[in-house]
């Protein structure tokens, strides 16, 4: 069968330290590549607040891992999260075709308007806003005194 691209982030117990969540996360990445996957992203976005309660749990680790793997291994690994008594919460998603094409456009396009930018900050030499002899408009800050 083909490798899919799946991108899945995982939320762990806030009470995990950060020996347990490194630990957690080689467990999760070592099983992605023992069966056969490829991990082309990792992001540990720290501990945050969740947006409502998730057992108890205010606020967890956040995980997210992009890899290619056999379709047959994402249900492995959700149930691996399953058991896993310090994952409060899992989301696998699929990301077809038509959606990294996007992400790639998207990218060359973010590519290019910062290079366009930095040619305009260079052919300004280097001037403040202030100096340049534009009109400018009022402000619209008020006195609601």
């Amino acid at each position: 069968m083909s490798q899919r691209t799946y991108e899945t982030i995982y939320i762990l117990h806030p009470e995990a330290g950060e020996e347990e969540v490194a630990k957690i996360e080689q467990e999760v990445d070592g099983s992605i590549t023992e069966s056969g996957g490829a991990i082309t992203l990792k992001d540990n976005w720290g501990k945050r607040k969740l947006a409502y309660k998730v057992e108890h749990c205010t606020e967890g680790h956040y995980l997210l891992v992009r890899h290619q793997s056999d379709p047959a291994f994402v249900a492995t690994l959700e149930k691996s999260f399953r058991l896993n008594e310090r994952v409060i919460r899992y989301l696998v998603v699929h990301f077809d075709d038509k959606t990294l094409k996007l992400e790639e456009v998207q990218k060359v396009r973010t590519e290019e308007q910062l290079k366009a930018l930095g040619e305009r900050e260079r052919t300004r030499g280097g001037r403040d806003d202030d100096d340049d002899d534009r009109p400018r408009r009022p402000s619209r800050d008020r006195d609601d005194d």
